[in-house]
């Protein structure tokens, strides 16, 4: 029976493993990873930053905005965000701003909503675009201090737990041990 529950156990680790490298698999975990309650919003933001960062480079290159926030969209495929920026990039070739595009995702931050539109609007975006993303970086850092700040009492509490549940279990077997000598 033991080797019949090793070869049942491997298999189920091989289908694991496979399964977790699918698309789908990985469209549930970025989906799972958004939706948790201090998880989600770190990732929306550094997602967010890592967009701002390689649209300022591609424009710094001397691209034009659609290319580059296209561009930038393509380096972080498969987020919410990295569509808006895609959305964004087409509404410039439409003759539309891409503000306007930005402005309709309630996901961004209001700030950014603001400085990217005030950027594009006076053609400053190659000022504003590094702003940005210090400020987001700012963001990311208070906020990854903050959950760490919240993660520490409550590890303490589970490893205490978890040592008076061990402490408790090898007294109960101590204590029932000497009640069958008895």
């Amino acid at each position: 029976h033991g080797s019949a529950v090793a070869i049942v156990i491997a298999a189920l680790a091989a289908a694991l493993i496979m399964t977790w490298r699918t698309g789908a698999a990985r469209h549930a975990r970025r989906s799972l990873g958004l939706a948790l309650p201090v998880i989600g919003p770190l990732t929306r933001l550094s997602s967010l930053s890592r967009l701002v960062q390689s649209t300022d480079m591609l424009l710094r290159a001397g691209s034009a905005l659609p290319e580059a926030l296209r561009e930038s969209a393509t380096f972080e495929s498969g987020s919410g965000t990295a569509r808006t920026f895609a959305a964004a990039a087409e509404a410039l070739e439409t003759g539309q701003t891409a503000s306007s595009v930005f402005i309709d995702d309630r996901h961004l931050p209001p700030a950014f909503r603001q400085l990217f539109e005030v950027g594009e609007v006076s053609n400053t975006l190659a000022l504003v675009l590094p702003a940005l993303a210090a400020s987001l970086d700012q963001q990311i850092e208070r906020r990854t201090e903050q959950a760490l700040c919240l993660l520490s009492p409550i590890l303490t509490l589970l490893i205490g737990g978890g040592v008076g549940l061990l402490i408790y279990s090898v007294m109960d077997a101590i204590l029932s041990v000497n009640d069958l000598a008895f």
